[in-house]
């Protein structure tokens, strides 16, 4: 799973280059990426982070783990959606 993870990180970083930042807000005048991983996950990078808390919670699965992923995802969820209204 993490080999996963890695590979959709590296697919989403290049097909980003242009435009890559930690940041959620996009650069001023960078255009919408739909080519590459881009093409069919609009948020890869996000998905890459769900991937690797999915493995890390079936490593060691407890209500603790299962309520910090939880947590994670509805971050990820709005930052997601923070993205798309920008």
């Amino acid at each position: 799973m993490y080999f996963c993870a890695i590979l959709i990180f590296a697919f989403a970083a290049h097909a980003l280059q242009p435009s890559l930042r930690i940041n959620p807000i996009p650069k001023p005048g960078a255009p919408l990426i739909t080519h590459g991983i881009y093409k069919y996950l609009r948020h890869p990078m996000y998905f890459a982070v769900m991937v690797i808390a999915t493995a890390l919670l079936i490593q060691k699965l407890n209500f603790v783990s299962f309520l910090i992923w939880i947590a994670l995802g509805t971050n990820m969820s709005l930052k997601a959606r923070y993205e798309d209204q920008l």
